[in-house]
């Protein structure tokens, strides 16, 4: 078994037995081995977000991105196929627009157009979110919520 392995197999270990302190921990380690690695900063995500650690997930989701576009793409796909919330959509609208796959990532902030009670009524760790997606449906000119929006940012 590789060290690689090794990490991740700790971490899922902790994961499936919900110690996600310990999780948090391989996860983070084997981030700080392979920077590159799409797949543990989702996993260690999973954990900050078990752990409440929100702003922690939701900067290691922006790093996906950032490494990877069509490989993050693949990884929030799947994580919507787990389990269904407004800021996976979100997620996914991003790995698209850096994919640059445009018509795809307006599908999915239309989504979040529909789910928005969720949006927002979320913690301030999902402000900066809120306000990058705020601005890019600002430019399509079509968001009738784009008011609400800007009155709960205080913007």
């Amino acid at each position: 078994m590789t060290e690689r392995e090794r990490y991740r197999t700790r971490g899922l270990y902790y994961m499936i037995t919900e110690d996600y302190q310990a999780c948090e921990k391989e996860y983070a380690d084997l981030v700080g081995r392979f920077p590159a690695d799409v797949s543990a900063r989702n996993n260690l995500a999973q954990c900050q977000t078990h752990l409440r650690e929100l702003w922690k997930a939701v900067s290691e989701m922006k790093a996906v991105v950032q490494i990877n576009p069509r490989e993050a793409v693949k990884v929030f796909t799947e994580a919507n196929r787990m389990v269904d919330t407004w800021i996976g959509h979100f997620d996914l609208g991003r790995a698209y627009l850096a994919a640059r796959a445009y018509p795809r990532a307006d599908s999915e902030f239309d989504r979040c157009i529909k789910r928005r009670g969720q949006a927002l009524s979320s913690t301030a760790a999902f402000a900066e979110s809120y306000k990058f997606y705020s601005s890019t449906r600002e430019h399509a000119g079509e968001d009738p919520l784009l008011a609400e929006i800007r009155r709960r940012l205080g913007r």
